[in-house]
């Protein structure tokens, strides 16, 4: 079962330096901060980084969450939300209920979301990548999909139309 990595070991610094020249200060350890009067939805973290900056000002952190088991490691974007003191937190709770995370800072994972018609949007983004630590790195991979905005919980994208999201 993949997990966050309990240390910055030799496969996760290879991983990072092939997944972005990353270096070991690159990565942190943040655990899920619950903000008081704030509903975040689990596993959302672009829409409630988004939420959060509309409502609380403050900015936005992306890159990776790193995940490894025994044969591999992976890579899934992600998205921290930064206070106006400049304060980095997660506040996006996981879906597994993990409490910690290994985050690597990237700019390049930003998403690409976009208005379709009525109620269909497109988002475009980094297909996380993989590296089994046996057989060597396979890069990352932009893919897209059409989704309705029924299919996303209780999320009303039109409100966020003027956020990074759309950017």
């Amino acid at each position: 079962m993949l997990t966050t990595p309990k240390k910055i070991n030799s496969f996760v610094k290879r991983f990072g330096d092939n997944l972005c020249n990353a270096n070991e200060s690159d990565f942190c350890f943040y655990k899920f901060k619950r903000i008081d009067e704030f509903q975040p939805l689990a596993g959302e973290c672009f829409y409630n980084v988004a939420r959060m900056i509309k409502e609380n000002g403050g900015g936005y952190v992306l890159g990776w969450m790193i995940w490894e088991d025994e044969t591999h490691i992976e890579a899934e974007a992600h998205c921290l939300y930064k206070n106006e003191n400049g304060k980095v937190m997660d506040i996006t709770p996981r879906v597994d209920e993990e409490r910690e995370i290994l985050f690597l800072k990237d700019s390049n994972v930003h998403p690409k979301l976009s208005y379709v018609d009525g109620d269909t949007y497109k988002m475009t983004h980094k297909r996380w990548p993989m590296f089994y630590k046996m057989e060597g790195f396979s890069p990352y991979s932009e893919i897209t999909f059409n989704f309705n905005k029924s299919e996303i919980e209780v999320i009303d994208l039109k409100n966020y139309h003027d956020s990074f999201l759309f950017k």
